[in-house]
């Protein structure tokens, strides 16, 4: 994906995208900004500017609402845990729940994500 070579005022500033003829077609009036934070029109194409939970370029922006499970640590190599009963120190991921209900996870499985189709 291509990228301009640009930087924002730091203060904040207004943004326009102009046509052929120089007219704005679409302004934007940010404040000051902070490294790594993404922020879009949400929903996609409002006025609204909220920040993102993640940039989506090339795509439509949205708020994840999403509030079930989710993996919140991992620690894939153990240099300094306890020793399982095995004798090994086991690798381990940490999954966070945030929704009040409980999550029946029965029956699921944890595995790396097929990611050839994105490659």
């Amino acid at each position: 994906m291509g990228h301009v070579d640009f930087k924002l005022p730091l203060p904040g500033d207004t943004l326009a995208l102009l046509d052929a003829s120089g007219n704005a077609l679409a302004t934007v009036t940010f404040g000051a900004q902070a490294a790594g934070v993404a922020q879009g029109r949400n929903p996609d194409g409002s006025a609204t500017i909220v920040t993102l939970p993640i940039p989506t370029p090339g795509a439509a922006n949205y708020v994840n609402s999403y509030t079930g499970p989710a993996i919140n640590e991992v620690l894939t190599i153990n240099a300094t845990g306890a020793l399982a009963p095995w004798g090994a120190r086991p690798a381990w991921v940490e999954i966070f729940n945030a929704s009040a209900p409980g999550f029946d996870l029965s029956g699921m499985k944890l595995g790396a994500a097929n990611t050839a189709a994105s490659a």
